[in-house]
């Protein structure tokens, strides 16, 4: 009996030996990620001390910590005082470009496809200006405001008719979780120096921020067969500049590498319409889901309510609806 174990355990030993090495698992691959902000020079309120030009430099150190490049800032010329030039030009001097992000940020549904398209102009000379010559390619780049591209299909496609006959380039979203709804609270926090405030928002906001990007990204291979390039969607304001090196961090220990708009847009799935379309106001892979009529992609929850009542006093909540 012990020369049969011992022949079996030599047995076991030389099949181990021989047998081939298992395969390390492989890393998945990176998730290529462009950032674009609109709403310059500013979104929302100012935080207390903080003035247009500081906001910027802010946004600007944490864009450069991390190495991202050529990131695209969406103007709404007709918004920008004289005061605000030096904060543009910071921004075009670190080597970001500009785009259009129409004068006024009108509503479509408010003004019409006329004097959209009117404001659309109106925000091209300080474009062309802070650019300089030679550069309209450069800052022909348009952000729907609102990501609103139409009131309904007819009108969603004559709009991008006249943009595209303007030498426009469409940049679609693909991330977005409501950034902006952050900049108000948290205004409303530091007045009220509410700390545990502004750390439920800080929480709230990274959560909402890594969730979406899983979300994009797993609901864009789904649609397309394939790893797409993504376009994420920030603002101009007090909230994103505080923690937008932690955003990013945040996409990096997620497997983001970031790459300019540029690269992004060169990828097929943003050369074409979603066909047919059926939707004229989301983000591109809502808009993809919706032109399929697919069921499976649920979209994660807004923490749009939270917000609206985050560092209120008693006295300025809303009173809770009627059963």
């Amino acid at each position: 009996m012990r020369r049969l174990l011992r022949v079996l355990a030599l047995a076991g030993a030389a099949a181990a030996w021989s047998a081939p090495p298992t395969t390390p698992p492989t890393s998945p691959p990176p998730i290529r990620v462009a950032i674009t902000v609109d709403d310059l020079p500013r979104h929302g309120p100012e935080a207390p001390g903080q003035g247009r030009l500081a906001l910027h430099r802010a946004l600007l150190e944490a864009l450069g910590r991390h190495h991202v490049p050529r990131v695209y800032g969406f103007v709404n010329s007709g918004r920008a005082e004289p005061g605000d030039r030096a904060a543009l030009e910071a921004w075009v001097a670190a080597g970001n470009p500009l785009g259009n992000h129409t004068a006024h940020h009108p509503s479509l549904g408010a003004v019409g496809i006329e004097a959209y398209l009117a404001d659309v102009d109106a925000g091209e000379p300080l474009l062309a200006e802070l650019l300089g010559p030679g550069q309209e390619r450069v800052w022909k780049v348009f952000r729907y405001p609102y990501l609103w591209q139409g009131t309904d299909v007819p009108s969603r496609l004559a709009l991008r008719k006249s943009l595209l006959e303007r030498h426009y380039r469409i940049a679609e979203v693909t991330i977005d979780f409501e950034d902006w709804a952050y900049n108000r609270p948290y205004v409303r926090c530091l007045a009220r120096g509410d700390v545990d405030g502004v750390a439920a928002l800080e929480a709230t906001f990274l959560d909402a921020a890594v969730s979406q990007l899983r979300w994009a990204d797993d609901t864009l291979r789904r649609l397309a067969g394939r790893s797409v390039p993504h376009v994420l969607l920030l603002h101009a304001g007090a909230f994103d500049a505080h923690i937008l090196d932690r955003l990013l961090t945040e996409y990096e220990k997620a497997g983001v590498r970031w790459i300019p708009l540029d690269e992004a847009l060169q990828d097929p799935v943003y050369q074409r319409e979603p066909d047919p379309p059926r939707s004229w106001r989301a983000e591109l892979p809502v808009q993809m889901v919706r032109s399929r009529q697919i069921q499976g992609f649920p979209f994660p929850p807004s923490a749009g309510p939270l917000l609206e009542r985050t560092c209120l006093g008693a006295s300025e909540r809303p009173a809770p609806a009627e059963p």
